[in-house]
């Protein structure tokens, strides 16, 4: 299957496409691919507010701690994964997990939840930045983008990606993937 996000084979896996978005007044380009990913299952330490890269660290080391202590299998990078729509859900009131991914049995922890990433189509979009200016990138993308495009959210659990966790000497240049579930938005003359 091929469209503006790049092309996935999921039998191969996935090859990024570019999309410059040069047709929106006002809009710079950047890259952005799409990708299937399998339904996975994750246990972080829910939170509400405004993320700031130090109160993401302080969860992320309680996280892994406990982690550690109940010796749990940890099967990817550290993530934040947003719970409300970040365009209908001010940062002020926005609830989101600090998480990993594992396997085996969840630990039984105070505190620590489980939460299942549902699998299926992802724009991807990778970054450079500081945690607490993406709503900037937000704003781009569900203001502009994905209407432009004709996308929508399709399930909830947006993700935040930090590659190589936090522990970076430029809180400014955090190296990360916004993964966001999409679907392409039925007209108005189609059923639902």
């Amino acid at each position: 299957m091929k469209d503006e996000l790049g092309h996935v084979d999921p039998e191969r896996g996935s090859i990024g496409g570019r999309d410059l978005v040069a047709q929106l007044p006002g809009a710079r380009g950047f890259d952005v691919s799409s990708r299937l990913y399998g339904a996975t299952r994750a246990v972080g330490f829910p939170q509400s507010g405004f993320a700031d890269i130090d109160a993401v660290r302080a969860l992320a080391e309680k996280l892994d701690d406990a982690l550690a202590k109940a010796k749990t299998k940890v099967t990817g990078p550290l993530m934040r994964v947003l719970v409300d729509n970040p365009f209908e859900v001010m940062a002020p009131d926005r609830n989101y997990f600090v998480a990993r991914t594992i396997t085996g049995p969840s630990p039984t922890v105070e505190g620590l939840q489980k939460v299942r990433l549902d699998g299926g189509s992802t724009l991807v979009l990778p970054r450079k930045g500081r945690i607490e200016d993406l709503e900037n990138e937000y704003g781009f993308i569900f203001g502009k983008w994905m209407p432009a495009k004709n996308y929508e959210l399709a399930r909830p659990h947006i993700r935040e990606v930090y590659l190589e966790g936090l522990e970076v000497d430029d809180a400014d240049r955090v190296p990360m993937e916004i993964l966001v579930p999409i679907a392409l938005r039925l007209s108005k003359d189609e059923p639902a």
